[in-house]
């Protein structure tokens, strides 16, 4: 059977200071783009780390400039420091992967045209382009200022075929379906959230959500999670086609996971009950020919049923309405990193 050495980064931010801090009253726009070179300067220290061990592949945790912290209170500054695909940020990571001579999925915002992407970026071991993922599921607060992506994709490499689902992508277990179905064998989840998208005191939700996803859907899954703010929350971690943790990092220092396994894909076992009373060794190939894809047509509806039950929520659209969210955002946020009290009786997805 062919190894295969999947390594995720498990990465905290510099902290912002009064000047960085977009929600401090003495921000300053050259004390943000230094901070962020720092992030970034962390985040290919750590790939260097990684690179030592001889990884086939290198997953970095979410947005490795920490942009997303600039988002509410500064778009424009976001705009302004986005980066296009090829350019700074990647040129340095080509180079990177084809000096450790393994691949690299990064994940930080793109620019094309008008519109900003939150992107993972995949190179090759040569330090090649391989292709890219632009997230499609986005929660409210960063649709003002990213643009979802619109295909689901799954990309060919010597190591299997590799999908993407980025932060909360992972809640809709369509998304990692979709990569199931178009043949994905890995699928890399950095993220900074951990859990549900509704309020829970269990950080267990997160593990599981990678375990069960990598599972159901049969495919190895790389999680690498940033490292919270206040102390350790979730963890990095590979997870095996059969729903094991293979090897993880929960701690609140920067690290990197490493695992060697074994690329089982079709998980093969044929001397298990269902492989007997069907005929097929295939675990994943059961799963494959055993769907009824006629009984599930409300997952594609338009308006399935459980809309009726929603029709008059009133989901925030009007720009108005969005401008007083944004302030009381922004309120929040600055409350979080003071460490006062705020309105919000959670916030940890």
């Amino acid at each position: 059977m062919k190894m295969i050495k999947l390594a995720a980064l498990r990465t905290g931010f510099e902290p912002a200071d009064e000047f960085s801090n977009p929600y401090s009253k003495r921000f300053d726009r050259a004390a943000a783009y230094d901070l962020m070179e720092k992030n970034r300067l962390r985040t290919f220290g750590l790939l260097c780390e990684a690179g030592k061990t001889k990884p086939d592949l290198a997953l970095t945790s979410i947005s490795i400039d920490n942009m997303m912290m600039y988002g509410q209170p500064c778009p424009d500054l976001v705009a302004r420091a986005v980066e296009t695909i090829p350019g700074p940020t990647s040129d340095r990571l080509s180079e990177l992967a084809k000096t450790f001579e393994m691949m690299i999925a990064a994940s930080y915002n793109e620019r094309d045209g008008d519109d900003i992407y939150s992107t993972v970026v995949l190179f090759g071991k040569k330090g090649e382009l391989i292709g890219k993922y632009r997230k499609v599921h986005l929660p409210a607060h960063e649709k003002w200022t990213v643009t979802p992506g619109r295909e689901i994709n799954v990309m060919k490499t010597e190591i299997g075929n590799i999908g993407v689902a980025i932060c909360h992508d992972i809640a809709f277990p369509e998304h990692c379906r979709t990569l199931a179905m178009k043949g994905a064998d890995i699928i890399l989840y950095p993220t900074d959230g951990w859990g549900a998208t509704y309020s829970t005191a269990d950080c267990n939700m997160g593990e599981a959500l990678v375990r069960i996803r990598a599972s159901e859907n049969a495919c190895f899954l790389v999680a690498a999670k940033t490292i919270p703010y206040g102390g350790p929350g979730g963890k990095s971690c590979v997870v095996s086609p059969r729903g094991a943790i293979l090897a993880e990092n929960a701690g609140n220092k920067d690290g990197v996971v490493v695992a060697e396994c074994g690329a089982d894909f079709d998980i093969t076992e044929p001397k298990h009950h269902f492989a007997f009373t069907s005929g097929a060794d295939s675990a994943r190939a059961r799963y494959a020919v055993e769907r009824v894809p006629s009984a599930y047509a409300e997952l594609t509806a338009r308006v399935p049923a459980l809309m009726e039950r929603y029709a008059g929520v009133p989901f925030a659209v009007e720009s108005e309405k969005i401008e007083e969210i944004k302030r009381h955002e922004i309120e929040f946020q600055r409350a979080m990193y003071d460490k006062k009290p705020h309105f919000l009786e959670s916030y940890h997805w």
